[in-house]
C-alpha cells in the first residue's frame, strides 16, 4: 500500500493520532502566517437528531447585531412519589376494580396483584400541557420499573395522552408507550386513529428505567435510557402529531379480553415536563403554581385548601393570645372574629392567626414557603363602637420556630436553636366611634408586595399580627377579620 507524507515549506510534517485522526492547528493571528488575511474560518454547524445520521446538518442562526440565536427549556412540571398518598389538587384518579395507591417510593398500578379481565384504572394530571407553535420541542420522562414481563391480556400506556371516561380507559389521543406482552412500542394516536412503531429491541423487566417521548407539533420522538429508538411522523395530511394541542400526563394499565397470564404493576418513581425553544418569561413564582405548589395541601400533606376559611360557617369569636395560636385561629389566611377590643386591647401584640410550614421527612421532604405579598381587611362586628375611635397594626411575624411572639433567640451556639419571629409591620387599621355592626374599617384593604420575597423554611410559622393601640374597651364589640398571602412553595 503506498502512502504520502505532508511537509511544510520549514519541513515539518503532520501527524496522526492512534485512530489515524490527522492533527491540525489553525492559524492563532499571532505570527506572520496567522495574519488576519491569513486565517481561515470555521462554520458552526449540528445535526437536527443525535440519533439518525442522516438527519439534515444545519448552521445556528446569528441575528443582524451578530449574536447567535438559542433556545432555552423550561420546566413545566415535575412530581417524585416519595409521599404515600395521592395529590389528589394535582392527580385526577378512577379504576374499575384495579387499584392503584402509592407505596415505598412510588406511584403502584394494580397494586392488588389482580389478573381479573375486564378490569383497569388510569392516572392523569388535571393540568394539560400545551405544545407552543410549529418549532418549539416538548418531553415527558418516566423513571420507572414493571413488577414482572408483561402478561398476556394486559395493555400498558404512559405518556402523554387523553383517557377514555371509563373502563377500559383507552386514549382517544395523544403520544405514548404502550407495553403488551408482545414488548413495548411508540405509539401517536390521532383522534382515535393510532400508528405505533415496530416492538422495540428491549425487555422491560424489574430494572430502574429511564423512559422519554421527545416531541414537536409534526413529530414523536422515542428513547429507553437515552437510547433512541424509533421516530413516528404526523401524516402530512394532520396539521399536528395529535389531534388536541393539549395532553395531560396520563398512565393507564388494563386487563382485556382474558385473565391475565399472571399478575404484573408499573411502578413509577418520578416524572418531568419540559418545553424547549421557547422564550418564555413568566416569573418562577407562576412556575411553581403551576406544579401545584401554591394556595393547597402539598405532597405528602393534607389535602384541601390551608387557608382558615370553612365552607357556609361564621367562626366562633374567640381572644387571641400573644404567647400562642388559640385554636380556630391556625391556617395560612383566612377569617377570624376577635373579641381582644372587648377585652381592651391594650399594647398586645396578638396572634391573629397562625401556619406552621411543614416539616419535612423522608416520604415528604420540606419546603421553602415564599411569601409575595400580604393583605389583610377588617369591619366591626357585635355592638357599636363606643366613645373613642378603635385602630388597630398590622404586622407579619414569620421565621419563628413555635407560634410565640415572646420567643427569645437563642445564643451563639446553644443547644436547639430557637428562634425568634422577625416582624413585617404591614400598616393601621381605624374605625370611628358610634359606628354600627358591618362598619369596615379605613382603609378597606391593606396590601403590601414584597419586591424581596418573604422566606419560611419547613417547620417555621407565619403569623398575622394584631395591636389595638388606641380604642376603648366597649361589652360586646369584636372585629372581624380576613386575610391572605401571594405565595408559593419550592
Amino acid at each position: 500500500m503506498s502512502a504520502f507524507r505532508i511537509v511544510g515549506a520549514g519541513g515539518t510534517s503532520t501527524d496522526v493520532d492512534a485512530s489515524s485522526n490527522l492533527y491540525v492547528s489553525l492559524p492563532d493571528g499571532q505570527t506572520a502566517r496567522g495574519s488576519p488575511s491569513a486565517i481561515g474560518a470555521l462554520r458552526i454547524k449540528s445535526q437536527t437528531s443525535g440519533i439518525d445520521l442522516n438527519s439534515p446538518i444545519v448552521r445556528p442562526e446569528t441575528s443582524d447585531d451578530f449574536k447567535m440565536r438559542v433556545g432555552r427549556d423550561h420546566p413545566l412540571d415535575q412530581e417524585i412519589f416519595t409521599y404515600a398518598s395521592q395529590h389528589t389538587g394535582k392527580y385526577f384518579y378512577a379504576f374499575t376494580t384495579m387499584t392503584m395507591n402509592q407505596a415505598s417510593n412510588t406511584l403502584v398500578t394494580n397494586n392488588g396483584n389482580i389478573v381479573t379481565t375486564a378490569t383497569g384504572c388510569v392516572f392523569r394530571t388535571f393540568r394539560w400541557f400545551s405544545l407552543f407553535g410549529s418549532t418549539n420541542t416538548m418531553s415527558v420522562s418516566f423513571t420507572a420499573t414493571m413488577s414482572a414481563v408483561p402478561p398476556t391480556d394486559t395493555v400498558l400506556d404512559y405518556g402523554f395522552f387523553t383517557p377514555g371516561a371509563a373502563n377500559p380507559f383507552a386514549p382517544t389521543d395523544g403520544v405514548y408507550f404502550r407495553v403488551t406482552s408482545a414488548g413495548i412500542c411508540g405509539v401517536v394516536n390521532f383522534g382515535g386513529i393510532e400508528a405505533a412503531t415496530e416492538i422495540f429491541d428491549f425487555v422491560p423487566g424489574l430494572e430502574h428505567r429511564h423512559y422519554e417521548i421527545r416531541m414537536t407539533q409534526k413529530s414523536a420522538e422515542f428513547f429507553i435510557d437515552g437510547v433512541f429508538y424509533e421516530e413516528v411522523l404526523s401524516p402530512t395530511f394532520n396539521a399536528n402529531l395529535y389531534a388536541s394541542w393539549q395532553q395531560p400526563m396520563a398512565i393507564r394499565h388494563a386487563i382485556l379480553g382474558n385473565a391475565a397470564s399472571h399478575a404484573f404493576s408499573f411502578k413509577l418513581y418520578n416524572y418531568a415536563i419540559i418545553t424547549g425553544d421557547l422564550a418564555s418569561n413568566r416569573p418562577w413564582s407562576d412556575r411553581m403554581s403551576s406544579w401545584g405548589q401554591s394556595y393547597q395541601g402539598q405532597s405528602g400533606q393534607t389535602m384541601g385548601t390551608v387557608a382558615l376559611y370553612a365552607n357556609s360557617q361564621v367562626p366562633t369569636s374567640l381572644t387571641a393570645l400573644n404567647g400562642s395560636a388559640v385554636a380556630g385561629t391556625v391556617g395560612l389566611g383566612g377569617y377570624v372574629i376577635l373579641t381582644n377590643v372587648d377585652a381592651g386591647g391594650g399594647s398586645t401584640d396578638v396572634i391573629v392567626n397562625s401556619y406552621q410550614n411543614p416539616a419535612g421527612t423522608i416520604a415528604s421532604p420540606g419546603k421553602t414557603l415564599f411569601i409575595k405579598g400580604a393583605w389583610v381587611s377588617a369591619y366591626t362586628s357585635g355592638t357599636t363602637v363606643a366613645t373613642t375611635s378603635t385602630c388597630i397594626s398590622w404586622a407579619l411575624a414569620y421565621g419563628a420556630t413555635s407560634a410565640n411572639l415572646g420567643l427569645t433567640e437563642s445564643t451563639s451556639f446553644a443547644s436547639a436553636t430557637v428562634k425568634a419571629p422577625r416582624i413585617v409591620p404591614l400598616g393601621y387599621s381605624s374605625i370611628d366611634a358610634t359606628k354600627i355592626a358591618g362598619t369596615p374599617y379605613t382603609p378597606g384593604r391593606i396590601y403590601v408586595p414584597f419586591t424581596v420575597p418573604i422566606p419560611v423554611n419547613q417547620g417555621e410559622f407565619l403569623m398575622l399580627v394584631g395591636k389595638v393601640v388606641a380604642g376603648t374597651a366597649t361589652v360586646g364589640q369584636t372585629v372581624t377579620v380576613i386575610n391572605g398571602y401571594d405565595y408559593y412553595w419550592e
